[in-house]
This record gives structure tokens, sequence and C-alpha cells, in this order.
């Protein structure tokens, strides 16, 4: 059997963490913050740019409401102008704000337990 070759370093896919703040005008909790969230950005985004940016959500911290979302590099500007267009996740009024991006998860982590 022949061995199968490895992606390039060059050729793979560089991800950055966002880290994200969710602040509600209300102070009831959110049901399904993460999947809400990463469903506007994909709309806001646009079908080929979403598809580009390979949004996928990481974690979710519901007690300082923050959220890791894993982001292209490439696209990593344009995702973080697209919180700016998203008012509501849900029923409820939200303003989203970008805290930190990162290249490494547990960075992104130690964000969200400062916050």
């Amino acid at each position: 059997m022949q061995k199968i070759k490895s992606l390039m370093p060059s050729l793979k896919e560089r991800k950055r963490y966002l880290t994200v703040q969710i602040e509600t005008i209300d102070s009831a909790l959110l049901r399904n913050p993460m999947e809400e969230l990463t469903t506007k950005i994909r709309g806001v985004l646009g079908v080929f740019n979403a598809a580009e940016a390979g949004i996928m959500p990481v974690d979710y911290d519901s007690k300082n409401k923050v959220a890791i979302i894993r982001v292209s590099a490439s696209m990593l500007d344009r995702t973080r102008a697209s919180l700016l267009f998203i008012s509501e996740l849900g029923t409820q009024k939200v303003i989203l704000k970008s805290l930190k991006a990162s290249g490494m998860v547990n960075r992104a982590k130690n964000v969200q337990s400062d916050v």
C-alpha cells in the first residue's frame, strides 16, 4: 500500500478564532446563540463569501456571554464587519463586540475567561 501524501503547509487553510461578546439589552438568556449567530453571519456574508470564510462555532460561555467562532484568516475582516449588521438574535436585540482574533483556541479562551 502506498502512503497518502499529506498537504503541504502552504496549501493548508489558515484559521483564526474570533472571540465575540454578545451583549443583550434584556437580561434574559438566549436559547441557541451559537446557531443563531453563525446563521446570521452566513446570511450577511452571502453564499459564496460564507463558504470561503468557513465559519464554525467553537465554544460559548453563557456566564460571560462570550462566543468563539472559527473563521478563515482571509475572511476575518469581512466577518468582523458582518457583526455590525446583526442587531438581533432570534427575537432579542443584541450588540455584538469583537474582542480578539487569535490563531490558537487557548488564547481565545483566555480572553473568554477575562471578560
